[in-house]
């Protein structure tokens, strides 16, 4: 992966592709097409049409099914960076915040009531 959206493709990964189009057109000697959960489906129009004529390969494709081995269906799952990152967020967030704001927030329904200079 290049960064969280953008992926840059290995000459595995434009082969197998490539494949995937070959037997799908039916060329010859391409082998036999076939849909692969999380890769590539061939989506009828009733289907396309069901979803609004939406082209999300999401949609379609679904997701590929992933066995889960022993060893990682015991390890813990860390919450660590989970909890660092909201932690450095609500700092920020804290940070930014002026002592009236500060004021107005902690005192709720009865800044109405209060005059701060």
């Amino acid at each position: 992966m290049k960064d969280r959206v953008h992926r840059e493709f290995a000459d595995g990964d434009i082969e197998k592709i490539a494949d995937a189009y070959h037997c799908w057109r039916g060329q010859k000697g391409a082998g036999r097409y076939g849909d692969i959960a999380g890769f590539c489906k061939t989506a009828t129009s009733a289907e396309i049409a069901a979803h609004q004529f939406a082209l999300t390969s999401g949609r379609y494709v679904g997701v590929a099914h992933v066995e889960e081995d022993a060893e990682s269906a015991e390890k813990p799952i860390s919450l660590a960076p989970l909890l660092r990152l909201r932690l450095n967020s609500e700092t920020s967030r804290r940070e930014a915040m002026t002592p009236r704001t500060e004021l107005y927030q902690l005192l709720g329904d009865q800044t109405e009531k209060v005059v701060v200079p």
